[in-house]
């Protein structure tokens, strides 16, 4: 607990995280292994803080990329085969029908029945329910080996994506305010004019619906 609490207060020493740095990969792979079994874990969330402190602490991105994909995919293979044994028994099941609802499994059903694969490929990049998706993939005995090629595929792409994301902040956190000054000047007025559209917008519909309701009632006056 010590440890843990020096390492917070110390989160923007690069060369204090430094030290560190096995237990990140470490963790960062732990952390994936369980989320995809505990969905409610937030993994895009441990991805970009990964990605920020290996900016940080000078950590390979690619060591946390490698162990983040590992964690992810050993527990989807696992998620997966669970599904295939178990089946739409599953649902009727006392014991594991809190894992997948029935309006759940259909849903995920027809995604397949439409898209196929490509429901696997985006598995990562849909929260919440990308853990049900390889679930359900295995209650309906979707292919096997074109199954974990498309889980593969989907973790590489989200776990470079979210630590490189994670990364470059970690590499420029104390640059952003310069970098973003202009930018979130110019965003603010794009802001305040769509809003003030958007009034102008509201009024003239309210403006529309008055003289709309007013020759109305004028109409049936004269009838």
């Amino acid at each position: 607990m010590e440890e843990l609490i020096e390492v917070l207060s110390h989160w923007s020493d690069p060369e204090f995280l430094a030290r560190y740095r096995n237990y990140l990969v470490l963790t960062v792979f732990l952390y994936s292994f369980f989320e995809v079994i505990f969905p409610p874990l937030p993994g895009d969330s441990l991805l970009i803080l990964s990605g920020s402190i290996s900016g940080l602490s000078g950590v390979n991105p690619l060591a946390v990329m490698i162990s983040a994909s590992l964690g992810t995919f050993a527990s989807s293979v696992l998620l997966y085969s669970f599904g295939a044994k178990m089946g739409k028994k599953l649902l009727q099941s006392p014991k594991y029908s809190h894992l997948m609802s029935s309006k759940s499994f259909q849903k995920f059903e027809t995604w397949f029945q439409r898209y196929g694969f490509c429901t696997i490929l985006l598995s990562r990049f849909i929260p919440i329910v990308r853990s049900g998706i390889v679930l359900a993939a295995g209650m309906v005995n979707l292919n096997r080996g074109k199954t974990f090629l498309s889980v593969g595929i989907s973790i590489i792409l989200s776990t470079t994506f979210f630590v490189m994301s994670g990364r470059f902040l970690g590499r420029n956190w104390r640059r952003l305010p310069e970098m973003w000054h202009y930018r979130i000047k110019m965003l603010f007025l794009i802001l305040l004019c769509l809003m003030i559209l958007f009034f102008i917008l509201i009024w003239l519909w309210k403006m529309v619906k008055m003289i709309r309701f007013e020759k109305r009632k004028t109409q049936e006056q004269n009838e």
